[in-house]
């Protein structure tokens, strides 16, 4: 019988790419998502509840229901103005409903909680496993206090600190949907050179859970990233590199230049070691390649039917 997994956010960018990984390895795959998006169908074999997980009976209801084996909660509010701006409704998603959900699920149960690298103040980077978080702004509260809440309600968890690069079903406003849309059209843009990171595409990252759970069912708090740090001006030439984009039309800035009321972090890079040593394969850790399946999926997905015009 095939295992039964919950993929919650499933319709959001790292959600979709989660379901086409497992959906390649003959799981019985359910999803829950706010919000239906009419661009997207799922596969036949992929059964979708479209719902807000705030109402917790619902979502305690439909989970019991199913009686998963793995659960990966990627549903979430990480818009950091958004979680200044209402403290309550960022902490109900972010805090309070993966921490219900930790309470009434079977031991059984694997519960993948995905976190963010925004926990630190930024002022020295390369943070790891056990490095005391500094909580800068409310998202970074709302989902520390979330791994809280998954570590002391329910043993069988992993919980991946990760900063992750990709593109939405339709077209969104993530770093790297603006500055591909925004290069492509001959744009100019601004790069931070002082904000430093070193993420993974979603492709990538859903690639290693599927590791995670099924080859090594790993247990605890996990970065995850690519092996080499880099600015945010960096990662837009990048791109710029891969889909032959003139890199003058991207200028390098200080994140300062934001001037806003939300303090973020200058550098939240992890230090990836543990994942290091448990992988066999580091393809997984180089953003470079992944950034190149990106392009690759781009073509062969999506991109034609947006009519954007690539060289």
């Amino acid at each position: 019988m095939a295992k039964k997994i919950i993929i919650t956010g499933i319709t959001g960018m790292l959600g979709v790419e989660i379901a086409n990984i497992f959906s390649e390895n003959n799981y019985d795959i359910h999803g829950i998502a706010r919000n239906q998006k009419k661009d997207y169908l799922f596969d036949e074999n992929i059964k979708v509840e479209y719902f807000d997980m705030t109402n917790l009976d619902r979502t305690k209801k439909i989970i019991q229901n199913i009686n998963p084996d793995i659960i990966i909660h990627c549903a979430a509010n990480v818009n950091l103005n958004q979680c200044e701006a209402n403290r309550v409704k960022a902490n109900k998603i972010n805090s309070e409903v993966p921490g219900e959900i930790a309470t009434f699920i079977e031991e059984k149960t694997k519960f993948v909680y995905i976190s963010t690298d925004s926990l630190f103040d930024g002022e020295k980077g390369d943070y790891k496993e056990k490095d005391e978080v500094y909580l800068l702004n409310n998202y970074a509260k709302s989902k520390h206090l979330g791994e809280e809440k998954v570590r002391k309600n329910h043993k069988n968890f992993i919980i991946i600190r990760t900063n992750i690069v990709g593109y939405h079903v339709p077209w969104s406003s993530s770093l790297f949907e603006w500055g591909l849309e925004k290069l492509i059209n001959q744009n100019s843009i601004k790069g931070f050179k002082d904000a430093i990171f070193n993420p993974v595409t979603t492709k990538q990252l859903s690639k290693i859970i599927d590791i995670l759970v099924e080859d090594i069912n790993y247990q605890g708090i996990i970065n995850i990233g690519s092996k080499k740090y880099i600015s945010k001006y960096e990662f837009l030439l990048k791109i710029a590199n891969e889909f032959g984009v003139e890199h003058s039309l991207i200028q390098p800035a200080s994140i300062d230049l934001l001037n806003s009321s939300v303090q973020r972090p200058k550098n939240t890079t992890l230090n990836i070691s543990k994942i290091n040593n448990l992988l066999n394969d580091e393809k997984h850790l180089v953003l470079s390649r992944g950034i190149s399946e990106l392009k690759k999926d781009l073509f062969n997905k999506y991109i034609f039917n947006r009519r954007l015009k690539f060289e």
